[in-house]
């Protein structure tokens, strides 16, 4: 496997998260409603293809209006057991560390899962204790299986925009789907359509032909999160965190590059964290560690990130701006 290709992409990646302001004209007009930071958001479905791809279809709107996306009061979530603001110490996820470090997403990848590169770079960039630790929040403890994901995200996104004279505004995002060239950092589409399976059902060792079934014996074929995506909070204060805790279990707060914490609870004036395990030279270990950091009650976030069901939305509004909804370009790295 190639380490550089972990390593360096990595590094660069981030969480595909809305835009927390708005398109601005040069009178710094403000276009569209304000951010709810009391609510979550996420992207709206775009249009299948008969190939797989999604296509969202913006050609006939006006750069200067909004586009929607879906929204919903974190209040109106369901609590997770035990959940409470106002309780001393929370975690859905563990309740000590000596029950985190026996959690399947905390247990080290092997040599084999390394041999496929994505599978590392899911590890070193968060997204694979995102989406583990969510799933235990949620009720399971399960490895996630990247591989089925990168399997079942689709092979190509449009992003079509309002045309200018003598300009193309399309977006054109090709999504690897190999252990060389593949992106977990694009799980939304994937989790949404299929949820995650454990990794012992479909393992991490190369990408499957089939993800409708476990690959061999062991196992048992329980997709989980199916119809969950994505979500971001906004102007995200200690408080707006807690509550995101006790409704969706685990917060990524977009901090870090090799040693990315993702916040599961806290206790007392501190919070819990999964963070990856590095060794003397910063190189990560793919292995998450229980950690305690002190709150600061003073820090806000411009924008955290969630994973919540999509489902039970009935609500939309309009929002983004015109150009930071643009996918993120990588080619740099590959």
């Amino acid at each position: 496997a190639s380490l550089l290709f972990v390593v360096l992409s990595a590094l660069a990646l981030g969480f595909h998260t809305m835009p927390k302001s708005f398109f601005e004209s040069s009178a710094n007009q403000q276009y569209g409603p304000p951010l709810d930071p009391d609510s979550v958001q996420w992207y709206p479905d775009g249009k299948t293809e008969s190939d797989g791809s999604i296509t969202y279809e913006w050609t006939e709107l006006n750069p200067e209006k909004d586009i929607p996306f879906s929204y919903k009061k974190i209040s109106d979530y369901k609590v997770l057991a035990g959940g409470k603001t106002s309780k001393a110490s929370f975690s859905a996820v563990a309740k000590d560390k000596e029950e985190f470090d026996k959690l399947s997403t905390s247990k080290a990848l092997n040599t084999t899962e390394l041999g496929c590169d994505a599978v590392g770079l899911s590890h070193l960039s968060g997204i694979y204790g995102y989406i583990g630790y969510a799933v235990k929040a949620y009720g399971k403890d399960i490895a996630p299986s990247i591989t089925q994901l990168l399997k079942d995200s689709p092979p190509k996104v449009t992003m079509k925009w309002p045309k200018e004279e003598g300009q193309d505004f399309d977006e054109v995002l090709s999504i690897g789907k190999t252990c060389t060239d593949g992106e977990a950092y694009y799980f939304n589409w994937a989790l949404k359509k299929s949820g995650v399976v454990d990794s012992a059902c479909i393992p991490n060792s190369g990408i499957p032909t089939d993800t409708s079934k476990c690959a061999g014996e062991a196992g048992k074929f329980q997709p989980q999160l199916k119809g969950y995506v994505q979500g971001t909070i906004h102007e995200a204060n200690t408080v707006r965190i807690k509550d995101a805790l006790i409704h969706f279990g685990v917060v990524n707060v977009n901090e870090g590059a090799v040693q990315r914490d993702l916040l599961i609870g806290w206790d007392g004036s501190d919070w819990i964290a999964a963070r990856e395990l590095v060794d003397s030279e910063q190189r990560g270990l793919f292995s998450y560690a229980y950690v305690k950091v002190p709150i600061n009650e003073s820090k806000v976030y411009d924008e955290v990130n969630v994973i919540v069901n999509k489902v039970s939305s009935i609500r939309a509004a309009l929002s983004f701006i015109f150009a930071a909804i643009l996918i993120p370009e990588l080619s740099f790295f590959f």
